[in-house]
């Protein structure tokens, strides 16, 4: 994350210590890159809305769904939450052209997803919905629609503004569109999709 999203975060939403650590506690629970960051812009959204359903895209092993469910159970509400994934080994849209061939580990990018270990991690803190699908698929197909949608798929140009145009359509009214990596330096071309909101 930037140090200018970092400042922002530090200076607008308040983490208390009890935050900070059931945070820390999470993320040596169950496997992801999340941080303290995402769980508090989740728990700062989730408290001052009233949404009752999630969809999210890219559930790896269950971090940011576990997140969202230790948020749910701290605020005595109901939330549905599904969440989709290929839960393959196969190269993402993102990758660079010559590590498609590779693995997950093969390409640096740790442990492929696996909705075995999704489903354990997750049933620890809750339920959720977990559908083996690519995400366009998935959103060309659906027939719900969702009070938030966190995106965290993939990151280049093409595919991120391709997901906000197929998510825009499955938001209820005053739904919420996140997405993960907006301001990564490693992912820059997420900021130019921006714009196509």
């Amino acid at each position: 994350m930037s140090i200018w999203m970092q400042s922002i975060l530090s200076s607008y939403l308040k983490v208390s210590d009890q935050d900070r650590q059931r945070c820390l506690s999470l993320c040596e629970s169950v496997p992801g890159y999340s941080e303290l960051n995402h769980y508090t812009v989740f728990k700062h959204v989730l408290s001052r809305t009233n949404i009752k359903n999630i969809l999210v895209l890219g559930v790896y092993f269950g971090h940011d769904i576990v997140f969202m469910l230790d948020i749910e159970a701290a605020l005595g509400r109901k939330i549905w939450i599904t969440g989709v994934d290929k839960f393959s080994d196969a190269a993402c849209a993102d990758w660079p052209v010559e590590k498609t061939s590779l693995s997950w580990s093969q390409a640096g990018f740790g442990q492929a997803p696996s909705l075995s270990a999704a489903a354990a991690n997750i049933q620890k803190f809750g339920a959720a919905e977990l559908i083996t699908s690519d995400d366009i698929s998935f959103l060309d197909q659906c027939k719900s629609k969702y009070d938030l949608i966190y995106v965290d798929t993939s990151h280049d140009y093409e595919s991120v503004k391709t997901l906000i145009g197929r998510c825009r359509n499955l938001l209820n009214p005053g739904g919420l569109l996140m997405g993960d990596d907006y301001r990564s330096e490693e992912h820059t071309s997420e900021l130019q999709s921006r714009q196509y909101l």
